[in-house]
């Protein structure tokens, strides 16, 4: 146990758990120390507050506001007590038997789950007492979301690129009117943006509130591989028609002296197509390969490059002479299958690594650039060095670096493509829904299965023709949403849709009578 000395105003919780016997001390809504009994505790008799029950050990200070609950509180709760006492009172106005007060919108707006309470005072001075103040919680959100919209212009000997950002974030932000361009340039596609639910962000609403699939926050990238120089206007705006705009705030070019820039297929690529005919290199069913370009740039020094995909090192090259270097390099690939690749090209400079004498020979296999980065302090670079036409193979050059400081001697850039060569499917089950399946008699769950070869961008329902709401996707691949009706269902049929977007932009949408018996006893075992 551990003392507290203190002589300010706190506020303090204790939550005791019979089930677990878990003992909780809270000091102004944070957890302080905890234990367990080693026996069950059934209390009997009088209460003593600031005082043990033999008289002895009296407290030495002030105390107010003391409250028993009839349960353990959870941990949410106690912060959300020590809050009430930190609020502040806002005097309403008064008329005729009513009072009203107005929220502040705007940039001062509020936004998010908030509680409110009322409490009156007469002439006389009285005050309603604090179990009387009527009370309100839920969503509050008159703020308009935040938004940013970064450009860059990147210099890279002769290339040039401008990549534009889309930052937005709102507790109600609506993804069909976020991140949206009043010009041609920039337009996000699906596959450049990046979707946070506010679940991700707050484990208190993730444990809390049953619609974790609340979009908060999107992130956009799209880069062109030239100098946009238009005036660019981004818009977000939330679930309640709260917008912004603004003007896209462009950073001075930037002149780098060693690069390694990624062109094509630029970030965010969705590949659907597959290999029209089939022979035993290809199969029919694979993906059509792609060409993989970039550019690379160095003022000065020995340089190589190393391009991986998924970690896997696909292509390498070296340009020897101590000469400037500014050209672009390609090469053919064929994705292996539908899925995520992330590719990376890594440009290195060698102007203060020297070769080695010895030579590692491979048969155009991995072993050889395995076996090379297993090498403390080593990189492998390939040159074509066998002539003989019965035979092919890579001389892999070692270079040893004679200094360990990597500051500005590797570039790096990174791009995601998708291979997304078939539709989503997404199912509803089951079909008849019971109190077990349900938050409440009034709050049904609806879920289902979804897959995609890929990914599955967004998966909403709607019940009896009402407007489209976000579903939550587990890793499993199972969705639900929780639904509430104005009334108890006791047997009712109820019309639900759910559709699904991949990354490709496919929509598949699927529809089902489904049966809700929310009557207690309903649950089928």
């Amino acid at each position: 146990p551990q003392s507290a000395t203190d002589t300010e105003w706190h506020h303090w919780a204790c939550t005791y758990d019979d089930a677990t016997r878990q003992r909780i001390l809270y000091r102004d809504g944070v957890e302080a120390a905890r234990d367990t009994a080693t026996g069950s505790y059934a209390g009997t008799g009088p209460l003593y507050i600031g005082k043990r029950a033999d008289g002895s050990m009296y407290f030495q200070g002030v105390i107010d506001e003391v409250v028993v609950h009839d349960r353990a509180l959870a941990t949410y709760e106690v912060a959300n007590l020590y809050a009430y006492g930190l609020g502040t009172w806002e005097q309403a106005q008064v008329a005729d038997g009513r009072w009203d007060y107005t929220l502040s919108t705007g940039d001062d707006g509020l936004e998010g789950i908030f509680q409110v309470n009322v409490r009156g005072t007469d002439a006389g001075g009285n005050m309603t007492p604090f179990s009387g103040q009527q009370v309100w919680r839920g969503l509050i959100d008159t703020k308009p979301p935040t938004l940013s919209a970064p450009v860059t212009v990147t210099t890279a000997g002769s290339l040039t690129t401008t990549t534009f950002g889309c930052e937005a974030t709102d507790f109600s932000l609506d993804d069909d009117t976020s991140c949206v361009a009043q010009t041609d340039v920039p337009e996000f596609r699906i596959s450049d943006r990046t979707l946070t639910l506010y679940g991700d962000v707050n484990p208190w609403y993730a444990a809390t509130f049953t619609d974790t699939a609340q979009l908060y926050a999107i992130d956009a990238v799209r880069t062109y591989t030239e100098e946009v120089s238009a005036t660019v206007q981004l818009t977000a705006c939330d679930a309640y028609d709260h917008c912004t705009t603004v003007t896209s705030q462009t950073t001075p070019a930037q002149l780098e002296p060693f690069a390694a820039t990624l062109l094509s297929p630029p970030s965010g690529t969705v590949l659907t197509t597959q290999t029209p005919t089939a022979s035993p290199q290809q199969p029919a069913d694979s993906p059509t390969p792609v060409q993989v370009t970039g550019h690379a740039y160095a003022q000065a020094g020995v340089v190589g490059l190393v391009v991986r995909i998924n970690d896997r090192i696909v292509y390498e090259q070296v340009w020897q002479e101590d000469k400037p270097v500014d050209e672009t390099w390609s090469f053919a690939w064929t994705p292996p299958g539908a899925g995520r690749y992330t590719l990376e090209a890594a440009m290195y400079d060698l102007s203060d690594w020297y070769p080695l004498p010895a030579a590692q020979q491979s048969d155009g296999s991995e072993d050889g650039s395995a076996l090379a980065r297993e090498l403390p302090a080593q990189i492998y670079l390939p040159q074509i060095v066998l002539s003989d036409p019965n035979r092919r193979g890579l001389q892999y050059l070692p270079f040893v670096r004679s200094t360990f400081d990597e500051n500005g001697r590797v570039a790096r850039s990174t791009s995601l493509i998708y291979v997304d060569l078939a539709e989503p499917t997404v199912s509803i089950s089951p079909e008849t829904v019971t109190l077990r399946d349900a938050l409440s008699n009034r709050s049904p769950r609806f879920t289902g299965t979804v897959d995609d070869d890929s990914v599955a961008y967004t998966v909403e329902v709607s019940v009896n023709g009402s407007d489209w709401r976000r579903a939550t996707v587990r890793e499993d691949g199972t969705w639900y949403r929780a639904w509430g009706f104005p009334q108890p269902l006791r047997g009712e049929t109820v019309d639900v849709a759910v559709r699904v977007t991949d990354v490709a932009g496919r929509i598949v949408t699927t529809s089902e009578r489904v049966s809700v018996d929310l009557t207690p006893g309903s649950s089928v075992e």
